[in-house]
């Protein structure tokens, strides 16, 4: 999923933020001030039956599953950060992949874990 950091060998979650990044921006392009958005992208690791934030401080990085008012799963200490280009992309998946769980010290592509990667895109039209 997260593939490499370079061209074609981009995993499938940064290739599909980075294009609805280029058609949000050909959008506001299109109509001007009166198209806005903004992208924020949380990332988050299952391992061992649990949760961790994986742009959180290392003190600050355990989270807890809670349900809303409608049951729908929120987290909601995610840590969260917005993005605007290609390299932000690739900035924060840099740093959250490097605090992710390896399974060996083999192997440091290896891991036991699944990690998680949450977009949150804003419009105002």
């Amino acid at each position: 999923m997260e593939g490499t950091n370079s061209g074609n060998r981009r995993g499938i979650s940064p290739r599909i933020i980075h294009r609805i990044l280029q058609l949000l921006s050909l959008k506001q392009q299109q109509f001007g001030s009166s198209f806005d958005f903004a992208i924020e992208i949380g990332m988050l690791e299952i391992y061992n039956e649990e949760v961790i934030d994986l742009l959180a401080p290392r003190n600050e990085s355990f989270l807890e599953i809670r349900y809303d008012d409608s049951d729908s799963m929120t987290l909601p200490n995610l840590t969260k950060e917005a993005v605007h280009s290609a390299d932000d992309i690739s900035n924060l998946l840099q740093r959250g992949s490097a605090k992710r769980a390896t399974a060996t010290s083999l192997n440091e592509h290896c891991s036991r874990s699944h990690m998680i990667w949450l977009d949150r895109i804003k419009i105002k039209a």
